[in-house]
């Protein structure tokens, strides 16, 4: 009688099993995708959940974020003038400001929503959850960034000029040596 029993488990398991795989492979060939850009879906995430952990990590810092973009243009065009000491200034400023680079632990993808033509995805870090809609037409998927969602997992949806200002200044810190 036992083994009765068993066998809707095992159907069970094999299902559960292979409905994870093929998510598995579909996010996989969502991260693939090319914008007009060149980057990939999944390093345009990567940025998005990199500038909401910079938010997050620089929360009680008071940081003018606006101001500190501006400052890195004005490094960056008085680089291109022939100050070479424009960015090490910027990068001093930065690291006067207490302006913190965030270290990111954890990172998992994952479909929440799946019906015919459209699909969702949610990408968790360490604080903050992004989510982006798919939509498929017979060949065809259609990824609209500017639809996606960004969530402080403490202070709930981040305004896009402050994510936009945090794209900025990582930029500037990744290119900068003095942070890395």
């Amino acid at each position: 009688m036992k083994w009765y029993f068993s066998i809707p488990t095992c159907c069970l398991t094999f299902l559960v099993v292979g409905c994870g795989e093929n998510n598995e492979m579909y996010i996989n060939q969502i991260k693939r995708i090319k914008a007009t850009n060149g980057d990939s879906v999944e390093r345009i995430v990567d940025h998005h959940i990199l500038a909401g952990e910079f938010l997050e990590a620089n929360f009680n810092q008071h940081l003018n974020l606006q101001n500190i973009v501006m400052n890195i243009k004005i490094s960056d065009i008085q680089y291109e003038y022939g100050d070479k000491q424009a960015h090490e200034r910027m990068s001093a400023l930065l690291l006067e400001t207490g302006a913190k680079y965030p270290d990111i632990e954890k990172m998992s993808w994952k479909i929440i929503y799946k019906k015919k033509g459209v699909t969702i995805i949610e990408v968790c870090s360490d604080n903050i959850i992004l989510q982006f809609s798919i939509f498929d037409f017979n060949e065809d998927r259609i990824i609209n960034f500017s639809n996606i969602k960004i969530i402080n997992k403490k202070r709930g949806i981040i305004d896009i000029s402050q994510l936009n200002a945090a794209h900025e200044i990582i930029h500037f810190i990744g290119n900068d040596s003095n942070w890395i």
